[in-house]
């Protein structure tokens, strides 16, 4: 066990050095299944990394609901991807958004309420998206989509694989507004049973 914590020191620790070192890095993509990135990493990168465009944080289960509402140089962020961090909140998202006035790509992936997001939001910020990812965001119903089609004028790219409520009435809608689709991913698991 205190080979595991020595191990996330080390890699927080890394990642503080790179992002320290580098701060022209334009994109950071945290990917840790296993590791335990700290909100303190998190926030370093954010405030020394002044023309981070992309932020891709995937599975950090240690990151607190806080971090990302603080980021700072959002206005610069084009690609905001977060998936599997099980404290971090659609409300915490939407702070983070909120600072995110030039985003073209969000991928809220298993985030169970999107609908809080988009009702916080000026129609500014989902003017500009062209790629939008809600896979695995189960809660998202046709009326959401419905609203997300009107807000994404330029959308070219969704992704609803695992939004199993979602039915021809939303996929109607989406086509509807967002003429410039181009590409649709929508996948459902089927559950199989065993006679």
């Amino acid at each position: 066990m205190s080979v595991r914590f020595r191990k996330n020191d080390e890699i927080n620790r890394g990642i503080r050095d790179v992002a320290s070192k580098n701060q022209p890095l334009y994109a950071i993509k945290l990917n840790f299944l296993e590791a335990t990135l700290d909100d303190e990493t998190v926030l370093h990168v954010f405030q020394n990394c002044s023309k981070l465009q992309w932020v891709e944080i995937m599975g950090c289960a240690s990151l607190s609901n806080n971090t990302l509402g603080t980021i700072t140089n959002g206005e610069r962020s084009r690609v905001m991807k977060i998936s599997k961090c099980r404290f971090v909140t659609p409300t915490c998202i939407g702070k983070a958004l909120d600072r995110c006035s030039r985003l073209r790509a969000l991928h809220v992936e298993g985030i169970g309420a999107i609908q809080h997001i988009l009702d916080k939001h000026s129609c500014q910020l989902f003017d500009c998206l062209t790629t939008l990812s809600l896979a695995h965001c189960f809660n998202l119903s046709d009326e959401c989509l419905g609203q997300i089609a009107k807000r994404c004028p330029f959308l070219r790219s969704i992704n609803l694989t695992c939004c199993c409520r979602i039915t021809n009435v939303g996929f109607i809608q989406l086509v509807n507004h967002c003429p410039s689709i181009s590409e649709l991913s929508s996948k459902t698991v089927q559950s199989t049973r065993s006679v």
